[in-house]
């Protein structure tokens, strides 16, 4: 990493000659790396509590401890390393992991501070921009992909500045290594490599070539490799990443959230800054402005979707991003003394704008606790003494259940230690009453918003089912719950009767055969969605689907940014929101419930089900489809 370290791009920027070194710049040097040392540390650890986000963090590590591999969501195979819960032998693998990872995130910014040869007032500005980036590495528990980001730009900031091939392979190994944690951070890293390899193009610089072979080869033999290792069969691999491609791939439709329009103001305001301070770089370096834009356009462009698609605590990733965003602006210009007001200036304007997104728009003072080291400090303070950090986590899991927070104890009785599945938004109690857990593909439903996803976890439910099934109620982002997954849906009413209603779940028992054989198309017709469809009467049970393009607009809509919810009204009761991919796979029609107590009918054989008339769609994105899509009616033989 510390090869080749000449042809030195930037002058301004190279440290004094050894002559010239005090003992005092150098301590402060330390002193910065020190500090930007515990900012970086991985270290963490969590309990169990009733939470969604909290729920796949603990399916996650269940997996692992139970060596089931190959489960689908937005993380990669190794990411219950960086998010560890006394569960198996987690704890000990993670805490292990992070402090492997933790040296490797040591070299990098060792590097950095001493051997890169940037100036004492560039790695302090530097420290400064970087310590507002800390949020994202401690949001929603994942965080180390962000770190690992971070270093592949550090590492290709000095790969151009300051030379030296093992950097630029560093960075390619990092970019390999990062889907394992957390696949879409491979597309922020792998753009901000494109971005500097187009670069490195556009000036003809030798090696150029090989190092865009390198950049094709490295990441993916990497990741590939060890994803075969990982999942046993190169057939879990394709399912793994077909299953992970798609997740991310309709993320934008199934997941958008809007938010306060004031925030694209913030956004707005922030690269104006971002503007300002290349403005200054610029004046003494001209490459600098071109470098610096091919490099993070794409990371840029990237963490604005992901934090605008979600528009809630999500908006995080970007208005953190930024900040390491100013940060490699600043360690790359020249400060002379003229431009050390105006960097001033502009990390004052940044850190007011942080101040009101990460600590009082979010009403807590955990992003400042991150910025100055004190969370990480803690966390890694009690990993060195391991036999505190267990009582810990078990003290705030069991304050964490209160009333109501578990499963009903006529379920848990009922189940045993049968095999049973869980079909909630909320259900990591499930460790707490030690019930004997199965995982379907995608681990929890609501994660399944596509008709690849949904049909996995449909397959799973009709070829390898559990005794027992619990289901309640509760939806994310208000969705019509027998619509967020019809094809899986379908299967349990297939294969599945009540066994016992409680307060707030419905336990469902296997039946020794299906309740019907298949499904047959009545009639076809085009409808329009606006406008609506009514269901035939029928003594049976009568499903719908419907399969809805996407305008040219509303791809390129999804492409860029995000397409708003898409609602569905039930016999002109209150709206719920609906995936309209998802809708290709028969949806129930005339006896679609409402409520826990309608299911527990519908799925009662004898019991009359509760009946609907019409259906009809709406919501601000409907627009993004087609105004007349083909609709099928479908009964059961």
């Amino acid at each position: 990493m510390s090869s080749a370290l000449s042809g030195f791009a930037t002058p301004a920027v190279s440290s004094p000659a050894p002559s010239q070194a005090r003992p005092w710049p150098i301590f402060l040097r330390c002193a910065l790396f020190v500090f930007v040392l515990f900012l970086v540390c991985p270290i963490r650890y969590f309990n169990l509590e009733p939470s969604i986000d909290n729920t796949w963090v603990y399916l996650l590590n269940y997996a692992a401890a139970h060596g089931i591999s190959g489960v689908i969501w937005t993380t990669g195979p190794l990411a219950f390393l960086s998010f560890p819960q006394d569960i198996g032998d987690n704890l000990n693998r993670g805490l292990t992991f992070q402090l492997c990872a933790w040296l490797v995130l040591a070299a990098v910014f060792a590097d950095l501070f001493f051997l890169a040869g940037y100036r004492l007032r560039n790695l302090a500005a530097f420290t400064a921009f970087f310590a507002l980036s800390t949020p994202l590495y401690w949001f929603n528990y994942t965080g180390l992909e962000n770190l690992i980001v971070a270093s592949v730009l550090i590492l290709l900031i000095s790969a151009r500045w300051r030379g030296g091939n093992g950097r630029y392979v560093a960075a390619l190994l990092l970019t390999g290594f990062v889907p394992l944690i957390k696949l879409p951070a491979v597309i922020v890293a792998g753009g901000a490599v494109a971005g500097y390899l187009a670069e490195a193009l556009y000036r003809r610089r030798p090696g150029a070539a090989r190092d865009l072979a390198l950049a094709l080869a490295v990441p993916s033999l990497l990741y590939l490799s060890a994803l075969r290792i990982l999942l046993h069969s190169v057939g879990a691999v394709g399912q793994y990443l077909h299953g992970s491609f798609d997740t991310a791939a309709n993320y934008s439709v199934a997941m958008a959230v809007r938010g306060d329009p004031m925030e694209f103001a913030a956004v707005a305001e922030i690269m104006a800054w971002m503007a300002v301070l290349l403005y200054f770089a610029g004046k003494a370096n001209h490459p600098l402005v071109r470098f610096t834009i091919a490099l993070l356009a794409i990371p840029l462009c990237l963490n604005f979707k992901h934090s605008f698609v979600r528009q809630d605590i999500h908006v995080i990733n970007f208005f953190c991003f930024a900040a390491l965003a100013l940060a490699f602006i600043a360690l790359m210009m020249s400060i002379e003394r003229p431009r050390v007001g105006a960097v001033g200036l502009i990390l004052l304007a940044y850190g007011i704008i942080w101040i009101e997104y990460n600590v009082e728009h979010f009403a807590n003072i955990d992003p400042l606790r991150q910025a100055t080291a004190v969370t990480p400090f803690r966390f890694a303070s009690h990993a060195l003494w391991f036999k505190d950090v267990r009582p810990i986590l078990r003290a705030e899991t069991e304050a964490s259940f209160g009333p109501g927070t578990r499963f009903e104890p006529e379920i848990v009785a009922a189940i045993g230690k049968s095999p049973v599945a869980a079909l909630g938004t909320v259900f990591n109690a499930a460790q707490l009453d030690g019930l004997n857990l199965q995982l379907y593909p995608v681990i929890k439903r609501d994660g399944a918003y596509t008709p690849y996803l949904d049909n996995l976890n449909a397959a799973w439910i009709r070829d390898r089912g559990p005794r027992y099934l619990i289901a309640d109620w509760e939806s994310i982002d208000q969705r019509q719950l027998w619509a967020e997954t019809p094809a899986m849906w379908l299967e349990i009413y297939r294969w599945y009767d009540t066994r016992l209603l409680a307060r707030r779940s419905l336990l469902l028992e296997r039946r020794a055969a299906p309740r019907f054989q298949s499904l047959q198309v009545e009639s076809r017709f085009d409808a329009r969605p606006a406008e609506g469809f009514a269901i035939p009467d029928s003594d049976s049970a009568v499903f719908w689907s419907m399969n809805c393009r996407m305008t040219a607009a509303g791809a390129v809509e999804k492409l860029l940014f995000r397409i708003p919810e898409v609602l569905m009204t039930v016999d002109g009761n209150a709206p719920q929101r609906v995936i309209p991919e998802v809708l290709a796979s028969p949806v129930m029609g005339n006896f679609l419930p409402e409520n826990l107590r309608e299911m527990a009918d519908l799925f009662t054989p004898g019991a009359s089900a509760h009946t609907v008339k019409k259906f009809a769609f709406g919501g601000p994105g409907i627009g993004a489809y087609a105004a007349t899509c083909p609709v099928e009616f479908w009964t059961t033989r």
